[in-house]
C-alpha cells in the first residue's frame, strides 16, 4: 500500500468544499459526510493507485477519479500517491485544476 499525501492546494479545495456544502445545506454533518467520503477514495488509491484515468492533457503523470459529483486528481511515484486537486465535475476542469 501506497502512502498518501495531500497538497496545500487540495486541502483548500476540501475546505471550500466544506463550506459551500455546509452553508447550501445549512448542516454541518452533510458537509462531514462528503469529505469523508472524498477521503476514503484516497485510500483506495493507496490500494490501487492506478486506478484513475490519465490525464496528461492536463499535466505530465497526471490521473483522475470521481468521487460523486467531483474528481479527485493525483499523481504518484514509487512511494507516494499525491492528490493534488479536488475539482467539482460541472466546472471547466483545464481551467479550474490550473487556478
Amino acid at each position: 500500500m501506497m502512502e498518501i499525501q495531500v497538497a496545500a492546494l487540495a486541502e483548500q479545495d476540501l475546505d471550500s468544499i466544506w463550506d459551500y456544502v455546509a452553508e447550501a445545506s445549512g448542516n454541518a454533518e452533510t458537509a462531514d459526510r462528503l469529505i469523508l467520503r472524498i477521503v476514503s477514495v484516497f485510500k483506495v488509491l493507496a490500494s490501487n493507485p492506478k486506478a484513475g484515468i490519465q490525464r496528461e492533457d492536463m499535466a505530465a503523470g497526471l490521473r483522475c477519479i470521481p468521487c460523486g459529483i467531483y474528481i479527485v486528481y493525483y499523481t504518484m511515484d514509487s512511494q507516494y500517491v499525491k492528490i493534488v486537486r479536488i475539482v467539482h465535475g460541472m466546472r471547466d476542469q483545464h481551467k479550474a485544476f490550473h487556478q
